[in-house]
């Protein structure tokens, strides 16, 4: 009972009557500040607060874009937090817009405060940002920015604590002004930022060296194939303006962009391998998209997975970070696409058409998919894992890109996947290269864990120098 009963003085309200506010502020004092032996000060004491500011409604009306001020938006702070990066912006502001926003001039801590709560990231140019974020300005030199960005990132699970929601999680100046800060002598904080820029920089090495094991992938692939790489990326005037010849199109598709060159090239390089060239639909013994109940899954908590595009990861794996579920009752319905092993999923609709996974995990097993995705389910004798790679390869998904279809919602119909062609060595091959492939992507991830691993001991070391008990030398 005494965990959940407390006091505090009146004065100590302000504006947020509130109790989680309360609780959340005193476990910061009490598992942050009184366990460190050097001084703190609430926020207001060490900075000035300027809240962003973008004052039309509806925010997105494109009269106020297009210029030559950034706009920077919350999800650009949350990247830059993430990656421990200078913030990049995807929007400008024209005069127009700038006279409802305000121009804030670096160096700045930029702050988030709303339903990303507690995001920081330094600010090193001229840039306009909306009320969602606050930049903080240290007052003197007692206060390193960059220090500060620090110690926000050991306490952001304090800091989300603070903002208990009902429509949206969010902070205001005068809550935000209270949060104490821990605040070292200049040359341990000094030692902070080193630690930590030195961490960041051996976990950007390690993350280098893991995407270039899954960039060799696909060059790997193709030359395995005998396919000459090419850049499916790469556009000039000849792949814009082309004639094709009406023998050509007669039978088939009349939109320019089924006959691109890029598309002409690919066929080529096709027939020019001496592996078996077959059609998918020749290789599958299952393909067919799910389904889910009226009303949709929003409001289901438990059930069986109900697996869509968003479960697919950019590295052909299932992922689930944020499960739906559909009922027991409803996937008894629905029993011929519960996945099984080696099950291959396809993204078939939406702006990630074609993105790709594979069933490899057991808790995977025995669930079901929704209408955004198809099962593919292979012969026996085919390696799945190798037309798993074939399909994310550069001649996998520029068929796929070729085969999509519609106006306002595109996708790709179970027609349009039989008719992708497969490029099918022995299976000692498939094997082989499958085997090979994994490997990359197996020793990609170690990287990726060490990476994580090293940016996790260097935070926890630095916690415990901010956190030394007072007893302490």
């Amino acid at each position: 009972m005494a965990e959940k009963i407390f006091f505090i003085k009146f004065s100590q309200i302000g504006d947020r009557l509130d109790p989680l506010f309360h609780v959340g502020m005193e476990n910061i004092k009490v598992n942050i500040v009184k366990k460190s032996k050097y001084e703190s000060y609430n926020l207001h004491q060490l900075c000035t607060i300027n809240r962003g500011r973008f004052g039309h409604r509806p925010r997105n009306d494109p009269r106020f874009y297009g210029g030559k001020y950034p706009f920077i938006q919350t999800g650009d702070v949350v990247n830059a937090s993430i990656n421990n990066s200078q913030i990049e912006y995807k929007q400008t502001l024209n005069e127009l817009g700038l006279e409802t926003s305000k121009l804030f001039e670096p160096p700045k801590l930029l702050f988030t405060i709303a339903a990303n709560i507690g995001d920081t990231a330094i600010l090193d140019y001229s840039s306009c940002f909306p009320d969602s974020i606050v930049a903080l300005i240290p007052k003197d030199e007692k206060l390193k920015i960059d220090y500060l960005n620090i110690y926000f990132k050991i306490i952001k699970p304090y800091i989300v604590a603070l903002a208990p929601y009902a429509a949206q999680k969010n902070l205001n100046n005068q809550q935000l002004s209270e949060i104490p800060i821990i605040t070292p002598p200049l040359n341990i904080q000094n030692q902070l930022i080193f630690k930590m820029e030195e961490a960041y920089k051996r976990k950007k090495e390690k993350e280098k060296e893991a995407q270039n094991k899954l960039d060799s992938i696909d060059d790997y692939l193709l030359n395995e194939l005998g396919i000459k790489p090419f850049n499916d990326e790469k556009e000039n005037l000849e792949d814009r303006v082309f004639f094709r010849k009406y023998s050509e199109i007669s039978s088939n598709r009349l939109d320019a962009f089924y006959y691109k060159n890029i598309f002409n090239e690919a066929e080529l390089n096709f027939n020019k391998t001496k592996n078996n060239i077959v059609l998918l639909k020749n290789i599958l013994i299952f393909l067919e998209s799910g389904s889910r109940p009226a009303g949709g899954v929003r409001n289901i908590e438990n059930g069986i997975l109900s697996l869509g595009g968003e479960h697919v990861n950019n590295l052909c794996e299932i992922e689930i970070k944020n499960p739906k579920y559909i009922p027991l009752s409803f996937h008894n319905k629905i029993l011929n696409t519960q996945t099984k092993l080696n099950d291959i999923i396809l993204v078939k609709d939406g702006a990630t058409t074609g993105k790709i996974g594979i069933i490899r995990n057991t808790e995977h097993i025995n669930q079901n998919i929704n209408e955004h995705v198809f099962i593919l389910r292979l012969l026996k004798e085919i390696n799945p894992i190798y037309i798993l790679n074939f399909l994310n390869s550069t001649i996998g998904q520029i068929q796929i890109k070729r085969e999509i279809t519609g106006a306002t919602v595109t996708g790709l119909t179970k027609e349009a996947v039989h008719k992708i062609k497969i490029l099918l060595p022995s299976i000692e091959i498939q094997n082989k290269i499958a085997k090979h492939i994994q490997n990359l992507r197996d020793e990609a991830q170690a990287l990726k864990e060490e990476a994580i691993q090293i940016f996790e001991n260097a935070k926890n070391e630095v916690e415990k120098m901010i956190l030394k008990e007072p007893s302490d030398d």
